[in-house]
């Protein structure tokens, strides 16, 4: 208290910028990040499963489990999206393999990461071996072949980094711009304010005043609203400085490192009216292939084949396999094309060629016949039997 009066700072809501929250959960509020967590689990879920032998799609008692029911309560998409959602968020996900009395895998179940820690063991005799620690109303251990594990980045092999406590300085800094702004539009551009108060006013004439500022200057029309204090009381409104009008700048920032915390191409992340980011969307697309779903597909193959299929099948050459041509699916004129082109080098029949492209085979006799494009010898002539015996 000053000998011209009392000053009352707005503290309506306290603590709103303060530091925020950063978990497995108020990550998810960031549009850009949750876009990518949603971007990675969908087009890593639509990748069909397959058993193959040298490239060869064949039956096995597997498929059951990789595409139809891996267990009792979730179909195929539900278990798959949820066990790659946490691999992209925490880039730890687990799987526990259920076996049969002759250890042949009979159900997939998701585990929770949090309530999941691998470690190793020694025995007496000084050998190791992994294990995985399982919590929850039923703790128990089981050995690491009979879980499936897919993790990021890692010291030991162990269990991969969580990006979300490792880079929480990125994440808060977003949630911060974005509950920033919320507030300036929900305060109706009063960021923070102050109200002077003649010396001499009682505490009825300074509630009634604070009262005032809080019912009638606020939201995003708040700049339509008449303001009226009484008793010789003056606002003094601070609203963004030009330094803080620049949040777009900021927020773009923290999209741009989002991107490249989780490797999705900003193509992805921004709307068609950046350019600057989608000036070439296929060749994106072809970059989304290469740096982003490729180590991601080997690393499935690898530990699902692993922890899968039997050491005899593994010998005879099988493989778990996940097909990325799903994702130019859409693209009809990119599909024909490919198709055609392998058609036209002989590496497809035109029957199998139409079923690549979801067409019916076709009755022609060379439909199932292969071609070599250039191949222009002449067609021999085929021998008449009936002009042979006329002649003789």
């Amino acid at each position: 208290m000053g000998s011209t009066g009392y000053l009352i700072y707005d503290t309506n809501t306290p603590g709103v910028i303060g530091p925020a929250v950063i978990n497995a959960y108020t990550t998810l509020c960031i549009p850009a990040y949750w876009r990518a967590m949603d971007f990675l689990t969908k087009n890593l879920t639509c990748f069909p499963r397959s058993i193959r032998r040298e490239e060869v799609a064949v039956k096995h008692r597997l498929l059951k489990l990789l595409t139809r029911r891996p267990n009792t309560y979730q179909n195929s998409t539900l278990f798959w999206g949820t066990l790659y959602f946490h691999w992209s968020h925490y880039h730890n996900a687990f799987a526990w393999i259920e076996r049969d009395s002759q250890f042949n895998p009979i159900a997939l179940h998701n585990r929770i990461p949090e309530m999941v820690a691998p470690f190793r063991y020694l025995d007496d005799d000084g050998n190791p071996s992994s294990w995985y620690w399982i919590g929850g109303m039923k703790a128990r251990v089981v050995p690491a072949a009979d879980m499936l594990h897919l993790h990021g980045m890692s010291y030991d092999g162990i269990g991969g980094f969580n990006p979300i406590f490792i880079l929480a300085e990125t994440f808060e800094r977003s949630r911060l711009l974005d509950r920033y702004v919320t507030r300036y539009l929900t305060r109706g551009s009063m960021i923070r304010g102050s109200i002077e108060i003649p010396a001499g006013a009682s505490k009825e004439q300074q509630e009634q005043i604070v009262s005032t500022i809080r019912t009638s200057f606020q939201g995003a029309d708040a700049e339509r609203d008449v303001l009226v204090l009484s008793d010789g009381a003056t606002l003094k409104n601070s609203t963004l400085s030009p330094r803080d009008s620049e949040l777009g700048k900021q927020v773009e920032l923290g999209m741009k490192q989002i991107a490249q915390i989780t490797g999705v191409h900003p193509h992805f992340l921004y709307d068609d009216s950046e350019g600057k980011y989608n000036a070439n969307p296929e060749q994106a697309a072809d970059d989304v292939v290469k740096w982003t779903f490729r180590p991601l597909v080997e690393q499935v193959e690898d530990e699902l084949s692993l922890k899968l299929l039997s050491e005899s099948d593994q010998d005879a050459g099988l493989k778990v396999h996940l097909d990325t041509n799903c994702l130019i699916r859409g693209d009809r004129e990119t599909q024909s094309n490919i198709v055609t082109q392998q058609k036209a080098a002989g590496i497809l029949t035109p029957n199998e060629a139409r079923q690549e492209i979801g067409l019916p085979a076709s009755d022609h006799p060379d439909a199932d016949a292969l071609k070599t494009a250039g191949d222009t010898a002449a067609q021999k002539p085929v021998a008449d039997p009936d002009a042979a015996a006329n002649k003789n």
